[in-house]
């Protein structure tokens, strides 16, 4: 079909009937409205609609059979000129003349201004078909008295108009001059709860009940202001629309008068859709990207906003903000040794508690994973937030039940206050974060409150970790040794290699203070490595230079321990110094080997088999379990220092080293006693039986350079032999 063979007036029809199509079997273009014509340049009579739309919904192929076979006569089309432009409306076929119908109105992004399109609200005067069809009825009345053939063309025009309008999905009332309804379609009928045929006379306020959504005042001064204006006025927003029956939608819309083309008015036409589902799905997000997903509590972007009012508040009346910043103590366990599903219900329940302890006006936060903020504001009384954070401590003490499961978690708290510890949300937080970790660090299950010698220990600590990062590269980290000898015969036995650091910035620094940091930061991965490498050259360097091959111990951290490459590393060093694994003794902490006992027993099984000599380190002050010694490879146990050191001044400390010395030699396992100080210490322990010793009343922890009199073959220790005599 082609443009010509279109039987309506494509002038009058494009005029009447702004944001229209007329697309034939070929899915060429036979008319387009005028706003279309005007705003979309790739829109050309007899050019391909593809060229200038897509379809945008339904999801179909795009050929005139497959829009034919929609099920969907309700479409979306998007402009390919003008961005975030749609066109919703019905698509029909005319059969008689093998072509489709589009009757569309625009449909705008929210928050979306017309100016950026480039269009103006006069523009959109006739979008609607109800508006069209009243233009075409009131325009062309002189022509249906004098032209029969005019009056039936239009009465054509009007009964398609009708349909359309009854099959459109937006709401069309149009009204006389004084406001009174005269027109309703069939989906304005369905938002409003009413019938045409009830409400047509009625004034158009007490038909289109609109009130505002939140504070529910009636819009009825708007609709009668509308009426008096001669350009489209768009609904208040906000606006709820209320049926009869006490229902509401939530609704968006245009208000845009009949013009008669002479300066007055006909009337109105009012045209409105139900946004609900929308507004629903807007406020979803909003909620989801202001709270924890899990919990449903504020997340950190909405407690930074609170709290952040909440300060201005305190400064205008001069009062406090406390951040309480909390942490499950051993959450972790729970939730590795149970599963996450169980520990995501352990922390709804925690919400719920900590919610249920703090007033209307506090907030309670969930950063994420087992960290929880609560910000208090509105305080007037020095004591309030103690008080507040004894609670927390009391709610978390009765157990939870989780899915059979009877859980009990306490917490560690730490408290910062405005405006005498911070001033911001940030540094105010920081400052909660150092005082929980405080708490950490003092058994947990307490409360600390900020105070500054937590920052400057917190800034000490940085620079202390900065400096230990560039420990390896500037070759500031020492392997000192200290011997260990045969009990009975005096004879040395082996070493174990201890690191020292000599920082450049913060001079000698105690492993103590280092070694932590360096398994908190995963540094001990590297350095744990160079370890290895340098206790393996070291004895190759005593074996070149013709000494007897001595073991020497190095310790393995839980981290290391957990990596798959430890085994690779070991070896590694041992080719490339040509050492057997007898030469390197490997010692773990109970506490470490227990963190996860059947990845440990893998581990260590591998090790030992590949000829490793394993041993527990500070056996006594972790678990202390004795039933795991028969279980792992272990061929070497040694007595943690406070043991022995109250072995002869205390009867229960004295009955246990006596204890784990008989039963480590049941089980042939050699026993060293480390920290050993005294001549009366060596003796008690050469009464019991233990097979070595190791400690200061032998010798400090010597640089290699410094050991060679123990590496000597007639060395011997005489206080050994002495005892004897």
């Amino acid at each position: 079909m082609g443009t010509g063979d279109f039987c309506l007036s494509a002038d009058l029809f494009a005029e009447a009937f702004p944001f229209h199509l007329v697309i034939n079997r070929q899915l060429q273009v036979v008319q387009a409205g005028r706003s279309l014509l005007k705003h979309c340049p790739s829109l050309v009579i007899g050019g391909l609609f593809t060229a200038a739309f897509r379809v945008q919904r339904p999801d179909l192929k795009t050929d005139f059979t497959g829009i034919c076979a929609s099920r969907n006569k309700i479409f979306l089309i998007a402009s390919l000129d003008v961005e975030d432009l749609y066109l919703k409306g019905q698509m029909m076929l005319d059969e008689a003349r093998d072509c489709l119908y589009f009757i569309g109105s625009p449909w705008l992004h929210a928050n979306t201004e017309l100016k950026q399109f480039g269009l103006k609200l006069k523009d959109f005067a006739l979008h609607d078909p109800a508006a069209d069809f009243l233009f075409l009825f009131k325009s062309n009345r002189a022509a249906l008295d004098d032209t029969t053939q005019l009056a039936n063309r239009l009465r054509e025009e009007k009964e398609w108009a009708q349909v359309t309008l009854g099959s459109i999905g937006d709401g069309v009332i149009a009204t006389s001059t004084d406001g009174r309804v005269n027109y309703m379609n069939q989906t304005a009928e369905q938002m409003t709860g009413r019938a045409h045929t009830e409400v047509k006379g009625q004034r158009l306020e007490a038909v289109l009940n609109l009130v505002d959504e939140i504070t529910r005042h009636s819009h009825a001064d708007f609709l009668a202001k509308a009426l008096e204006d001669k350009e489209p006025v768009p609904m208040p927003t906000p606006s709820l629309l209320l049926q009869a029956d006490g229902e509401a939608h939530v609704v968006e819309g245009v208000l845009t008068p009949i013009l008669d083309g002479q300066g007055g008015t006909h009337g109105m036409v009012i045209v409105f859709h139900d946004i609900s589902d929308r507004q629903h799905l807007i406020r979803q997000l909003e909620f989801h990207s202001t709270h924890d997903h899990l919990t449903n509590l504020p997340n950190r972007m909405l407690l930074y906003d609170r709290a952040t009012q909440s300060i201005a508040q305190a400064r205008r009346h001069i009062e406090q903000v406390a951040l309480m910043f909390l942490d499950l103590d051993r959450f972790k366990t729970i939730n590795d040794s149970l599963g996450h599903q169980i520990g995501d219900q352990l922390l709804k329940l925690v919400a719920g508690r900590l919610s249920s302890v703090v007033r209307e006006t506090d907030t309670v936060c969930r950063l994420g994973g087992d960290e929880f903020v609560i910000l208090i504001s509105e305080i007037d009384q020095c004591d309030f937030v103690g008080q507040v954070a004894e609670k927390v401590l009391d709610v978390l003490r009765a157990p939870f039940h989780v899915s059979g499961y009877v859980l009990t978690i306490s917490a560690s708290i730490g408290v910062s206050k405005f405006p005498e510890d911070a001033d911001d949300v940030n540094r105010l937080l920081k400052h909660a974060d150092l005082a929980m970790y405080q708490a950490k660090t003092r058994g947990r299950n307490n409360i600390q409150f900020f105070d500054r010698s937590m920052d400057q220990r917190a800034e000490s600590r940085l620079s202390l970790e900065n400096s230990l990062r560039l420990a390896l590269k500037r070759d500031e980290l020492q392997l000192y040794f200290q011997p260990k000898l045969a009990i009975a015969s005096g004879r040395l036995t082996g070493f174990e290699a201890l690191l020292r650091w000599h920082s450049r910035e913060h001079g000698t620094v105690p492993p103590d203070r280092f070694i932590p940091i360096a398994e908190e930061t995963g540094l001990i991965v590297p350095i744990g490595e160079w370890v290895i490498n340098e206790a393996c050259r070291q004895v190759s360097e005593w074996r070149q230079a013709g000494f007897s091959e001595t073991p020497v111990a190095v310790n393995i951290s839980l981290i290391q321990l957990t990596r798959v490459d430890l085994e690779k590393v070991l070896v590694d060093a041992l080719h490339r110094n040509q050492l057997t694994p007898d030469l390197i003794e490997l010692e773990f902490t109970e506490s470490v080997l227990l963190q996860d006992f059947e990845m440990a027993m893998d581990v260590l099984q591998r090790l030992h088999g590949l000829g490793f000599t394993l041993t527990i380190d500070d056996f006594g002050v972790g678990y202390s379990s004795l039933n795991y010694l028969n279980r792992l490879p272990i061929d070497v146990l040694k007595i943690d220092r406070s043991f022995v050191n109250g072995a002869c001044e205390d009867r229960d400390a004295e009955a246990i080293v006596r204890a784990v010395v008989n039963l480590s030699h049941d089980l042939d396992i050699c026993v060293i006693a480390e920290g050993c100080e005294t001549e009366q210490q060596l003796n008690y322990l050469k009464q019991i039986a233990c097979d070595q010793v190791q400690g200061y009343l032998i010798s400090r922890p010597m640089p290699a350079e410094e050991i060679t009199p123990f590496l000597e073959a007639d060395y011997l220790y005489e206080k050994c032999v002495e005892l004897d005599d």
